[in-house]
């Protein structure tokens, strides 16, 4: 199954994730499905790409011990354990993940991991295996649709762009000693 959003020329990703949060449970219960964010411009492509992993950690196993996803979990741990343990610096993106996943993992399921990654107990593969990672379910695409088109305001149903009866009218009168005849009838 398909389900496109259209960007209607919005400047930031706030309705797209509210059109996911909408569709969540629909998406949850398919085998398979696409989300495809079609729009004239590809400005925000790549924020709409952050929402919808953000919102969509239907590409994982959705654990409860992982409610965003086993991938984001792991990165948490491997981004916390090089940062507090190591001593290493991390890129700001790294740093948001790693504040996120202090505001989610703090039950004693995750301290547990975070102590056995530390000691080299635990690593990605075993953190996958534990929480069963399934296969992408849920896909994101993005479409650029590359045509011009024209864009008329409070323009009644049926308009077609162009001249009608009563422009024409105006476009073939004719000034013929210095009084404009009328040609239209």
């Amino acid at each position: 199954m398909r389900l496109a959003f259209l960007d209607e020329g919005q400047r930031s990703t706030t309705m797209f994730a509210h059109f996911l949060r909408t569709h969540e449970a629909l998406l949850r219960v398919l085998p398979r499905a696409e989300v495809a964010y079609v729009s004239v411009t590809p400005l925000l492509f790549s924020a709409a790409q952050h929402v919808f992993d953000r919102h969509m950690p239907l590409k994982n196993s959705t654990h409860s011990a992982c409610p965003l996803g086993v991938e984001h979990l792991v990165s948490w741990l491997d981004i916390r354990h090089r940062f507090r343990e190591e001593g290493c610096s991390i890129t700001p993106e790294e740093h948001r993940l790693l504040q996120e996943g202090e505001c989610i993992y703090h039950a004693p399921v995750h301290a547990g991991l975070a102590v056995s990654w530390s000691n080299g107990a635990m690593n990605a593969e075993k953190v996958r295996k534990l929480f069963g990672t399934v296969e992408h379910r849920v896909s994101f695409v993005t479409e650029l649709i590359e045509a011009n088109y024209p864009r008329f305001l409070d323009q009644g149903a049926g308009y077609a762009p162009g001249y009608d009866d009563a422009e024409k009218c105006l476009f073939n009168n004719e000034i013929e000693g210095g009084a404009l005849e009328n040609t239209c009838h």
